[in-house]
């Protein structure tokens, strides 16, 4: 039986492959300050969303976070089946209709080896 796989994807347009089971993490920069905020705008086939969250720098260490500092945006897609899945990501401010940048992963889902 295969270990579960954590794939971390930082560049728009990466397509990978993954096992059902696996865990993609998409790691963006993001600076909450300034308005603009990843958020999923669209997941398709085997893949659903975990998860979604701001790392701010030292977070989990005991430091007071920066002000104003830039973090990362963390999310974190299950492959659930095989087949062949994407998630689009914008960057945009909540208050407008237009995105600043989009990012795209496609994921080639395949079967656990038993």
């Amino acid at each position: 039986m295969d270990a579960i796989a954590e794939i971390v994807v930082t560049k728009t347009g990466t397509s990978t492959i993954a096992a059902v089971g696996d865990e993609i993490l998409v790691q963006l920069p993001e600076n909450a300050t300034t308005g603009y905020q990843w958020r999923v705008e669209r997941v398709s086939g085997p893949l659903e969303v975990v998860s979604s969250e701001l790392a701010l720098p030292g977070a989990g260490t005991g430091a007071a976070p920066i002000p104003g500092a830039g973090g990362q945006r963390l999310v974190r897609l299950a492959v659930v089946a095989p087949g062949l899945g994407a998630a689009e990501l914008v960057l945009s401010r909540s208050w407008e209709t237009s995105s600043l940048e989009r990012f795209e992963v496609e994921v080639r889902a395949r079967p656990t080896d038993s």
